[in-house]
């Protein structure tokens, strides 16, 4: 996932100024190379406006990760726990950049 959201700023910052809705499918198969199955599960929210983004996904163990932004590039925030996040990224439940207790497992 955090390939999606490298891919997210490099779109944001050469087009349009907004998150892609339509990255997700161009991105999907670089995930296998990340060890990822065929079917990852990973599902991505955008925005209407396209200024805030965030894909989720739910590990084998159950456990959920989330990725997004929340703001123009390099906003990142990075979410994990036991239940899906409520939506786009938001403290306190997310954490921004990382490092947080929201986000232990991403390291």
């Amino acid at each position: 996932m955090r390939w999606l959201a490298t891919c997210h700023m490099g779109h944001y910052h050469n087009g349009e100024q907004t998150y892609r809705a339509d990255l997700l499918p161009i991105v999907e198969p670089h995930f296998s190379h990340d060890g990822l199955p065929e079917d990852h599960g990973v599902e991505m929210y955008v925005a209407r406006d396209g200024q805030r983004w965030y894909a989720t996904r739910q590990a084998v163990t159950g456990w959920w990760f989330a990725i997004g932004a929340a703001g123009p590039p390099p906003d990142q925030w990075l979410y994990d726990g036991h239940d899906p996040p409520q939506g786009f990224p938001a403290q306190p439940e997310w954490d921004r950049f990382g490092g947080g207790t929201g986000s232990v497992n991403w390291d």
